[in-house]
């Protein structure tokens, strides 16, 4: 079976990479973006999944020593990832609108609503990967009543 998160990977890194040949962020437009990345979880969630990743990556690689995937984790920080998403952040937003995110995730709406993000993204992957085994199933199924697979 495909697993979301296997797939998540190669998505976030063809999302991420254009940002990295954007030019400079003024200092003062970078705090505005760190300050909303970090009011809605969002750096805080890029570690929860770089975590999970290498928990998946030490079960398929269960030969490789440790000291490897503790090397590896050094250079997978939500501060890399931060690093990132600025520049899109930058390209897409404007100032007007960062101010207008901050005092919404500033609020007592938008801070209820960033503490319960990162429950929801695992309820949300956890069912997308039972409805997909579900489908593939169906799917294989039916192969197999058509006679397409043995």
């Amino acid at each position: 079976m495909v697993n979301v998160r296997r797939l998540l990977v190669p998505v976030l890194l063809l999302l991420l990479l254009p940002a990295c040949a954007d030019g400079a962020v003024s200092p003062e437009r970078e705090a505005k973006i760190r300050e909303v990345l970090e009011l809605t979880g969002a750096a805080k969630m890029g570690e929860q999944v770089m975590t999970a990743m290498m928990g998946q990556m030490k079960q398929a690689f269960p030969a490789v020593p440790e000291d490897f995937w503790s090397r590896t984790s050094e250079r997978m920080t939500g501060e890399g990832l931060t690093d990132l998403v600025i520049p899109i952040y930058a390209r897409n937003y404007t100032d007007e609108e960062l101010d207008a995110m901050i005092a919404f995730w500033s609020s007592p709406a938008g801070r209820s609503i960033s503490a319960k993000q990162s429950i929801v993204l695992q309820e949300s992957m956890a069912a997308g990967q039972a409805w997909g085994e579900k489908l593939a199933e169906q799917v294989v199924a039916e192969l197999r009543e058509e006679g397409h697979l043995d």
